[in-house]
């Protein structure tokens, strides 16, 4: 039997017999005041920063991480919203001038590529900034993989 099951029963059998009703400060609410993870050296500057309603730097910086990622997810939509459009004016247009609207369409494809190449690098820089300073490794965010990316163009790529 495994370690934690038999914790986990002991423990709901004590909180069945009432083994806690009579606990110190039992049905009090928490005080939240004290963060006991935070260092107790920066406790000041955290409290000052909290009746400020500011937020700490690496919150901020999550935020902006966040707010750069959704840009680029609005890019790549929109990107795909025009080249659908484009390659569906292509099929309704006339078969002589296709080819050249095509080609058109797949350096602009090409382009934005490159482009979003370029921002998916700027995005992975400020993730590695926002990793190196945020204070619990739990709450540090993945690299976005820019083949992963790529294959999401891919699908968007224009066909002939």
């Amino acid at each position: 039997m495994n370690f934690d099951v038999i914790v986990e029963r002991k423990f709901r059998k004590a909180q069945e017999e009432g083994a806690f009703d009579k606990l110190k400060g039992a049905g009090q609410p928490l005080d939240l005041e004290e963060n006991p993870f935070e260092d107790p050296e920066m406790r000041l500057s955290y409290r000052i920063l909290k009746n400020a309603k500011m937020p700490p730097a690496w919150i901020v910086m999550g935020q902006d991480v966040d707010a750069f990622w959704d840009h680029c997810v609005y890019l790549r939509e929109r990107h795909g919203e025009r080249v659908r459009a484009a390659q569906a004016e292509i099929d309704r247009g006339s078969p002589r001038h296709a080819a050249g609207r095509l080609a058109e369409l797949l350096e602009r494809h090409r382009c934005f590529g490159v482009e979003q190449q370029k921002r998916i690098a700027e995005l992975n820089r400020k993730i590695d900034h926002f990793n190196l300073v945020v204070p619990i490794q739990s709450l540090q965010k993945r690299n976005v993989a820019w083949r992963d990316e790529q294959a999401r163009l891919d699908l968007l790529r224009p066909r002939p």
